[in-house]
């Protein structure tokens, strides 16, 4: 739907359809092969973090798919409308209050904070802390764009939302810590 350039209406139709089209799986392929190439990263320098360190790598991995649902809080805040009365994304936008966003986020980052913490120390809480600030930003970004196409948010569009961000966070964290190795 999202490469079709077709109408917000048409557009949300093909996302209906059952078959996922080559522009599918191109997404899917390439966020794979992303996910592969940052998760293959994490555990090939995981000895920078020092002997027996495979329990903190696990700790990076585990942040993706953390960090990716957190992610959903952001597009089921009122602002943000559903694209199809009556399909998936209208049982959960509006949901969320930007007072449970915040306090909610605020929680998570100490959560996550904390993590970085065990994994490294101080600079790891720290690097830790603003790889899911810069993740949950790409995030949000992402939801207004899909607005922005769509008119409104889909299940669909809420599971890219998920991929996206837990993708983004695994490649920065890489990054980080191929810059330590």
């Amino acid at each position: 739907g999202l490469g079709s350039r077709r109408a917000p209406a048409r557009a949300r139709e093909l996302m209906k359809q059952s078959d996922i089209g080559p522009m599918g799986v191109i997404a899917l392929v390439l966020t794979l092969l992303v996910d592969l190439g940052a998760l293959s990263s994490l555990t090939g320098t995981a000895g920078a973090l020092g002997a027996g360190s495979w329990w903190r790598v696990g700790l990076l991995v585990m942040l993706g798919p953390s960090v990716a649902r957190a992610a959903i809080i952001v597009a089921t805040m009122p602002s943000i409308p559903c694209a199809r009365p009556g399909g998936f994304g209208s049982l959960v936008a509006g949901v969320s209050t930007p007072r449970t966003v915040a306090v909610n986020f605020a929680a998570l980052e100490l959560v996550w904070a904390a993590l970085g913490w065990a994994v490294g120390g101080w600079q790891w809480a720290v690097t830790v802390a603003v790889a899911t600030l810069v993740a949950l930003g790409v995030a949000w970004l992402w939801s207004r764009r899909l607005v922005t196409r769509f008119g409104g948010l889909t299940g669909d569009c809420y599971g890219s939302i998920n991929e996206l961000t837990q993708t983004v966070t695994w490649t920065l964290l890489a990054l980080a810590l191929a810059v330590v190795a």
